[in-house]
């Protein structure tokens, strides 16, 4: 009786071991690709809620505001950017029979671990975290901050970088299970192709958010400015009205558009809100100054309206993206009310 309980308690563990580090010699194919859809598909939404980007093979990022969809995109490249080196590899090097949905399957499925750094960004104490660190950049030091929220950061970032190197892992095994090589051979191969995925897979995602954020939007996220007292505007000139937070109701092509109570805009907005500081700044990459809104370089400007509307001011705040910025179109508006001075 003993004998047989020990035996079911190491079938048990061998089980669940194969599960967390090796699954795919039981799923596999088109139940892989569907499990693995699912995950990836819920990763990049619960993404978004944080602003957590998937931006890269091997990538996690924060803090960059985005559409919904691009969220989806990105994770979608990273998986397919994978497939296709992986693909070629097991062209050059695999000797036996292999079918290309179990290459597309098992790496989707391996991507799981994903879903779970989603789950440890969602917390606001790591965006309240990262502010803070982008707060004391223009400082020589960074202050330690022995908060509950730096706790919670680093915490997420301790599982968000362990969750990676279990990915890979998965990644490895699927494609040495999947197209049946191993040996020195395999370890090259797969190594080749996740280095030139990470590449390929960064550069079509930087791409991508470039021009449809604009390029001044992405690269104040990933090098950012640090601090100053005023904006970069020489003829800086305040507008009392305009300083505060104001929160978005409604998108339009022109100010003429809006009706107060009625919402043209059919989609969730992707500016939620922006706060405008008493130094020309804001809490988005723009500047100001009385009339005018600037992209962060102070390259390109175009002009806010605030209107009185039933009773209610209202902001039309000109969304400088690639289209303005990079092609020269004229700016869409964002419609804003005043919820704080």
């Amino acid at each position: 009786m003993i004998e047989n309980s020990d035996n079911s308690t190491t079938q048990s563990s061998v089980s669940v071991s194969q599960y967390l580090f090796n699954p795919f010699r039981t799923i596999a194919g088109f139940q892989a690709l569907f499990l693995g859809l699912v995950i990836i598909l819920m990763a990049a939404y619960i993404g978004s809620l944080s602003n957590t980007h998937f931006d890269g093979v091997l990538d996690v990022h924060s803090g960059l505001e985005a559409p919904t969809w691009l969220f989806f995109a990105e994770s979608l490249i990273d998986w397919l950017c994978m497939v296709l080196f992986l693909f070629f590899s097991a062209l050059i090097v695999s000797q036996s029979q292999w079918r290309f949905i179990d290459i597309l399957g098992t790496q989707a499925l391996s991507r799981w671990p994903t879903l779970i750094t989603a789950l440890v960004m969602l917390p606001d104490a790591n965006r309240r975290f990262i502010e803070y660190l982008m707060s004391k950049l223009s400082q020589s030091s960074i202050e330690a901050a022995m908060t509950a929220d730096a706790v919670v950061f680093f915490v997420a970032v301790t599982i968000a970088v362990l969750m990676i190197i279990w990915m890979v892992a998965l990644m490895y095994k699927a494609y040495a299970v999947s197209c049946n090589v191993k040996g020195a051979k395999a370890v090259i191969t797969f190594v080749l192709s996740l280095i030139l995925a990470e590449i390929v897979s960064k550069v079509l995602i930087m791409a991508l958010l470039c021009g449809s954020l604009g390029t001044d939007a992405v690269m104040g996220n990933i090098m950012p400015k640090p601090v100053q007292d005023s904006a970069v505007i020489s003829d800086f000139e305040t507008d009392p009205q305009l300083i505060g937070t104001w929160r978005s109701v409604d998108f339009v092509n022109e100010v003429n558009e809006f009706q107060a109570g009625t919402k043209r805009w059919a989609g969730d907005l992707f500016l939620k809100e922006i706060e405008f500081k008493e130094n020309g700044r804001t809490s988005k990459s723009f500047i100001w100054t009385k009339e005018w809104i600037y992209t962060a370089d102070g390259q390109t400007k175009a002009q806010y309206y605030i209107k009185t509307i039933d009773g209610e001011m209202h902001l039309f705040f000109p969304w400088l993206s690639g289209d303005v910025t990079i092609r020269g179109m004229e700016p869409a508006y964002y419609v804003l009310k005043k919820v704080s001075q």
